[in-house]
């Protein structure tokens, strides 16, 4: 048994890991003039990334992940939610439209919902990046609030019908706490991805929404600024770390309460 898990450990060590650790070690490392890497050890590149000048593009990338996360929960709580209860035939059809999206390019997708944004005459540019964030990420939050939905005993709710709880009460007080761990595991798979995404707010937003995985796409594409790319990424790792750990910790203080 213990020989077998050497393989996937190996995996993740390998793919995963491993080039953290040399994005890590880049990240203290220099630029040359050509773009070159420079091994020379110093921490300039933190120094730089911490500029009150890239504050605002923290921001930006915070925000647009945030509102994301709360819109696709607000909009995928009670899809997964009717989906989970229905008893119709049709469920599978459903599913498999909300699935439907992934079969095609991403890039295409995004290309497609920008000619669509354009023939609404949206102009602002970062009501037209969250809507595109909102419509490719949607459905990585349908599906794992599905799965944990369907697992509820919706025999709870109807026991609290019957002991004069309304619809309101028995949803927020019976199923949403009951549903906390896919509630956080959904939310996770939104907010981590829409942080370093670099595509939508690329060719929707253009040079107006300036996000944390734009800048580091154009440091290493354009700028060819390797080291300071790697940087950047570090920080957006810590921060993707953040909510990973308070959802853990509260876990831990919950079993220990038990």
């Amino acid at each position: 048994m213990k020989k077998i898990l050497l393989i996937p450990i190996s995996w993740f060590g390998f793919f995963f890991v491993g080039p953290i650790c040399i994005m890590l070690i880049y990240s203290f490392l220099s630029r040359g003039s050509y773009g070159e890497i420079v091994w020379d050890f110093q921490f300039q590149n933190y120094v730089r990334a911490i500029d009150p000048l890239y504050f605002k593009v923290y921001f930006n990338s915070l925000k647009l992940a945030m509102q994301t996360t709360l819109m696709c929960l607000f909009l995928g709580v009670p899809i997964a939610y009717l989906l989970a209860i229905s008893k119709s035939r049709y469920k599978n059809v459903f599913l498999f439209l909300i699935v439907l999206p992934f079969l095609t390019n991403f890039l295409i997708r995004t290309y497609a919902l920008k000619n669509l944004l354009l023939g609404f005459l949206i102009d602002s540019q970062f009501i037209a990046v969250q809507l595109g964030m909102i419509t490719n990420y949607l459905p990585l939050m349908i599906l794992p609030l599905y799965i944990g939905f369907e697992k509820f005993d919706f025999s709870l709710i109807e026991a609290a019908r019957d002991l004069g709880a309304n619809s309101y009460i028995a949803f927020f007080k019976i199923f949403i706490p009951n549903n906390y761990s896919s509630l956080v595991s959904a939310a996770l798979m939104v907010f981590i991805p829409c942080l370093g995404e670099f595509v939508i707010p690329d060719l929707l937003g253009g040079a107006q929404v300036q996000t944390l995985g734009k800048l580091i796409s154009e440091q290493i594409l354009k700028v060819r600024d390797w080291p300071f790319a790697a940087s950047l990424a570090m920080i957006m790792i810590l921060i993707m770390l953040v909510p990973n750990l308070f959802s853990g910790l509260k876990r831990f203080l919950k079993l220990g309460k038990v």
